[in-house]
């Protein structure tokens, strides 16, 4: 189980993240207007912030439906999965 744990965040850090998705301006006040931001957060990343947002749309859909028969254990596993994998479409229709 541990070596899948390690195995998954390997794979996630090698992934493109979409960088924050709230940066902070670099500078007193954001004097700069917001032109450079800082890259080093702590925060949501851009993946997480559209997985969020992906979440909100398949709990509020008939979703729960499509997903009746499936034993409870593995549902959660399903949209979450489902989230991430919307972000990544995302992120990738973005980069274009």
């Amino acid at each position: 189980m541990a070596d899948e744990v390690l195995e998954a965040a390997e794979k996630a850090q090698m992934r493109d993240d979409g960088g924050p998705a709230f940066p902070r301006p670099i500078g007193n006040n954001g004097a700069n207007h917001g032109r450079e931001v800082s890259t080093d957060f702590k925060g949501m990343t851009l993946r997480d912030y559209f997985a969020g947002q992906a979440l909100i749309g398949i709990l509020s859909s008939k979703f729960r439906d499509m997903v009746a028969n499936v034993p409870e254990s593995c549902r959660y596993d399903l949209v979450a999965t489902d989230a991430f994998l919307i972000a990544d479409a995302m992120l990738k229709e973005r980069s274009k």
